[in-house]
């Protein structure tokens, strides 16, 4: 029985495997194809597309900018919570706009901007996004912060220790890998949504997202399989750095 057990384990997780990496494969093929001739020639039509990179740079510049705000606004939190003591209803006004679809979230944000008469644009979208994004942001640190243990805390005060330097030398190492899981997540989020790129951006400030689904409609052109290549070796490149980053402080603590 544990023969097949076995074989039926592996085949599964070679469907899966098969399922999940087919596509991206087929993408990887496509913009390289032409005619069943291996070509560059999508990529050089891509980058001609001037619209298509300053969208990029729109996407990247607002995934930065909410990621870093709302990785502040969220400390500012957890700052308010090791100051005053832990309060567990201040985590319902971070995780309400979770909870609320986005598109009557993105509606709503519509609304707010135009009856405050503010002019929709990169400013629109950065708070925007910095406001979905604190919804993922604030819990992970919040839920990372009640795992602290107190009676360092405590002990650092009894041996002298002003709050600055218990927050820097206690707290923040404590919450830094939630930090960087939170901003990579909230990254991710932000530079692909869509929904409120479309509501509170304009036409003269476009994400990434918006000339993608152009390209969709008139169905999938391999310029859009180049711009999903790029993409993904940008995203490897970047995973690849990590692992090795940790992969290199674990053998310098060896």
């Amino acid at each position: 029985m544990k023969i097949f057990d076995y074989i039926f384990n592996i085949t599964i997780l070679i469907l899966f495997y098969v399922f999940l990496y087919t596509p991206i494969i087929s993408i990887i093929i496509g913009s390289l194809t032409e005619s069943e001739n291996w070509t560059f020639k999508w990529y050089s039509a891509l980058f001609k597309r001037a619209d298509i990179f300053i969208s990029l740079g729109n996407s990247l510049l607002t995934s930065f900018a909410s990621v870093s705000l709302s990785i502040i606004i969220s400390l500012f939190g957890i700052a308010y919570l090791f100051l005053n003591g832990n309060n567990n209803k201040i985590i319902y006004i971070f995780i309400l706009n979770t909870i609320i679809p986005e598109i009557v979230f993105a509606i709503a944000l519509l609304l707010f901007f135009i009856t405050t008469k503010i002019t929709l644009g990169r400013s629109t979208l950065i708070i925007a996004h910095t406001v979905i994004s604190l919804g993922y942001t604030f819990p992970l640190l919040y839920q990372r912060w009640k795992e602290i243990d107190e009676s360092m805390i405590r002990a650092a005060y009894d041996l002298g220790a002003k709050p600055l330097i218990v927050w820097n030398t206690i707290v923040i190492p404590f919450l830094m890998p939630v930090l960087v899981a939170a901003s990579c997540l909230t990254f991710i989020i932000s530079f692909d949504d869509y929904l409120l790129s479309y509501f509170c951006g304009s036409s003269s400030v476009t994400t990434i997202s918006i000339p993608i689904l152009s390209m969709l409609r008139t169905g999938i052109s391999p310029e859009m399989m180049a711009l999903s290549t790029l993409l993904m070796t940008i995203s490897l490149i970047v995973g690849l750095i990590y692992i090795i980053y940790v992969g290199f402080e674990n053998y310098e603590k060896k």
